[in-house]
């Protein structure tokens, strides 16, 4: 990948290599928590008020679209012929596609309604 870092507006891989293990690793085992155990925490409160639904739903299209505009950047600055960002497109478009099925849009709507109690 070196002859890849001269179109990147960073010197070296130090960022990507701290965002991609951070926002694109330990936050998607953040929210499958959430949407699994649908915790209600006051600091994730603002979100799930501000959205309607709970805070691991919004938080998950955030994820999808994050996703998204990372490859879209990622396509632009180095182009888009690595296997594995087709497999990533797919994975972000899984994302945003299931998060958005209303099904699954209900069901954490009405979670977020139903919940009063705080855990945190």
């Amino acid at each position: 990948m070196t002859e890849t870092l001269p179109l990147l507006p960073v010197s070296d891989y130090i960022l990507p290599g701290v965002f991609l293990p951070v926002v694109l690793g330990l936050a998607p085992l953040l929210l499958i928590y959430g949407l699994l155990a649908r915790p209600k925490w006051r600091w994730a409160e603002r979100l799930s008020r501000w959205s309607g639904h709970h805070w691991a739903w919004i938080g998950t299209l955030g994820l999808g679209v994050t996703l998204a505009v990372w490859l879209i950047v990622e396509g632009l600055l180095i182009g888009f012929e690595w296997a594995i960002q087709y497999i990533t497109a797919g994975d972000g478009f899984l994302i945003i596609l299931f998060v958005l099925v209303p099904v699954v849009r209900k069901f954490y709507a009405e979670m977020q309604q139903r919940q009063v109690d705080y855990s945190c």
